[in-house]
C-alpha cells in the first residue's frame, strides 16, 4: 500500500500537468549534488543550464536564466544524484520532499511569474520526463509480485489443523483471518479517502459557483453589443477592449476549476487501483459470504467528468460569443468610417455651390431696369 500510495502522488501530479516534449536537462549522478536536491532554469535561447540548491528557491535559478537569455524560461526540480530513481520511490519522505520542491516551481512560474508562456514551456518540459520517470518506476514496482504474508499464514495453519485432522477448524480460523484482512483494507481506504472526499466536495461547491454565473456572462455580452450598436469610432475601441477583457475573465475561471478537476480526477484513479490491487485476493472470500465489493469512485469520477465537460463547453461558447462580437464592431467601424466619408463629399459640394452666385433671367433684368426709371422720374 505504501508504494501504491507514492504512486497516486505521482499520478496526481502528471494530471495536473499536460506532458510534451523535453527540453534540455538530465539526471546527473554527481558526488557534489546537494542531498536536498537542485532546481533547474534555462533560457528559450540559452544552452546552459542554471541550476541552484533547493533550498535557494526558484527565483534564484530564474533570475540567472533569465539574464543569459529570452523569455519563455523553462524551469525543473531534480532530485539529489546521490539518490537513484529506484531509491527515490522507495522513499516517502525524499520523493515527498521532492513532489514539494516540483510545487514551488511550478507555483512560483505561475503565481509570481505569472509568465503564461514560461509555465507552458515548463509544464511540457524536462519537469514532466522527470515525473514520466518516476511514474513508471513506481509501476514496475507495483508489477512485482508481492509478498502477502497472511497468505502464508492461512497455508501454515491449514497444513497444521490437517496433520492434527481438524480441517473444519483450520478453515474456520483462516475465514476468519480473512475477514479481519479485508476490514483492516476497508478501514484504511476510508481514512486514505476522506481526505479526497473533502477535496471533492469543495471542488463541486467551486462549480456550482462557477455554474451560476453563466448568465450574468451572457448579460454582460449583450451589454456590450447594446453599447458597441451605439459608439461612434471614438468609442469602439472601449468597447473592444471590453469584450476582450470579458473573453479573458471567462477563461480564467474554468481554467483554474479544470485543473483541479483533472488533478482530483487522477487521483481518485490511482486510490481505486490502490484499493481493488488491496482487495483483490479477498474477493472469493466475499463472494463466498455474499459480500460485494464497494465501489469508491465512480460516481465521483462521472460528476468530475461532467463538470469539465461543462467548462469546456461554455468556454467555447464564451469564445464564440466573444469573436462574434470583435466581428461586428470592425464591420460597425467600416460603415461609420464610410458614412463619415459621404458627409464630408456632400459638404464640399454645398460649399462649392454656394461660392457662385445665380446669374439672372432676361426678364428679372428687364424688371430691375423699370424699376430703376421709375424711381428718377
Amino acid at each position: 500500500m505504501r508504494t501504491v500510495r507514492l504512486a497516486t502522488i505521482v499520478a496526481a501530479a502528471l494530471a495536473a500537468l499536460v506532458l510534451g516534449a523535453t527540453v534540455p536537462g538530465c539526471l546527473w549522478d554527481r558526488d557534489d549534488e546537494p542531498l536536498s536536491g537542485r532546481i533547474c532554469a534555462i533560457p528559450n535561447t540559452g544552452v546552459v543550464e542554471h541550476c541552484v540548491d533547493a533550498s535557494e528557491g526558484p527565483a534564484s535559478a530564474w533570475n540567472k536564466a533569465e539574464a543569459d537569455g529570452e523569455l519563455p524560461i523553462f524551469m525543473w526540480a531534480r532530485w539529489s544524484g546521490r539518490v537513484t530513481p529506484e531509491e527515490l520511490i522507495a522513499n516517502e519522505a525524499e520523493l515527498g520532499a521532492w513532489f514539494d520542491t516540483v510545487d514551488r516551481v511550478v507555483s512560483y512560474v505561475r503565481d509570481e511569474r505569472k509568465h503564461a508562456e514560461s509555465l507552458r514551456a515548463t509544464l511540457h518540459g524536462e519537469l514532466g520526463r522527470l515525473l514520466r520517470l518516476i511514474r513508471d518506476r513506481q509501476e514496475e514496482a507495483l508489477q512485482a509480485e508481492p509478498i502477502h504474508a497472511a497468505d502464508n499464514f492461512n497455508e501454515a495453519m491449514t497444513g497444521k489443523a490437517s496433520a492434527e485432522r481438524e480441517p473444519l477448524a483450520a478453515a474456520i480460523a483462516a475465514d476468519k483471518l480473512a475477514m479481519a484482512s479485508v476490514q483492516a483494507i476497508l478501514d484504511r481506504a476510508r481514512d486514505e479517502g476522506a481526505p479526497l472526499q473533502s477535496r471533492y466536495a469543495g471542488a463541486a461547491a467551486r462549480f456550482a459557483a462557477y455554474r451560476a454565473t453563466e448568465a450574468a456572462e451572457m448579460a454582460a455580452y449583450a451589454a456590450l453589443s447594446a453599447q458597441a450598436s451605439r459608439s461612434a469610432i471614438e468609442g469602439l475601441d472601449g468597447v473592444e477592449q471590453a469584450v476582450l477583457a470579458a473573453a479573458r475573465d471567462a477563461s480564467r475561471a474554468p481554467s483554474e476549476l479544470a485543473a483541479e478537476v483533472m488533478n482530483l480526477s487522477a487521483e481518485l484513479r490511482a486510490f481505486a487501483v490502490s484499493f481493488d490491487e488491496a482487495i483483490a485476493p479477498h474477493r472469493e472470500v466475499l463472494a463466498t459470504h455474499g459480500a460485494v465489493v464497494p465501489d469508491m469512485t465512480s460516481g465521483a469520477l462521472r460528476s468530475l467528468s461532467a463538470m469539465l465537460g461543462y467548462a469546456q463547453r461554455r468556454v467555447a461558447r464564451s469564445d464564440a460569443t466573444a469573436t462574434a462580437l470583435l466581428g461586428g464592431i470592425a464591420l460597425r467601424r467600416q460603415a461609420l468610417v464610410a458614412l463619415e466619408a459621404d458627409e464630408g463629399s456632400a459638404r464640399r459640394a454645398r460649399g462649392r455651390g454656394a461660392a457662385r452666385p445665380r446669374r439672372r433671367s432676361a426678364r428679372e433684368r428687364a424688371r430691375g431696369r423699370r424699376r430703376c426709371r421709375r424711381r428718377r422720374r
